[in-house]
């Protein structure tokens, strides 16, 4: 499998996999950095209650950092 055929899977909670999904949310942030690159799928898993698979984004950019600055950084 080339880097082109990988696809990252995210479970996120509801209400966030939502808001990503409508676009009132533009950044996610983990406590580890994902091994892939700008451009790469994602698959958003929404967690319990609703248990599935709701729809799928594309990463445009990751960015590092201590929580303050990644805040600082994304907080809008």
């Amino acid at each position: 499998m080339s880097q082109n055929d990988r696809a990252l899977l995210l479970s996120i909670r509801p209400r966030y996999a939502q808001a990503i999904l409508s676009g009132t949310k533009s950044a996610e942030i983990r406590r580890q950095r994902p091994t892939v690159h700008p451009g790469t799928p994602v698959i958003i898993y929404a967690t319990k209650p609703v248990g599935a698979l709701v729809g799928t984004a594309r990463i445009a950019n990751i960015a590092e950092g201590t929580p303050a600055d990644i805040w600082e950084r994304h907080q809008n």
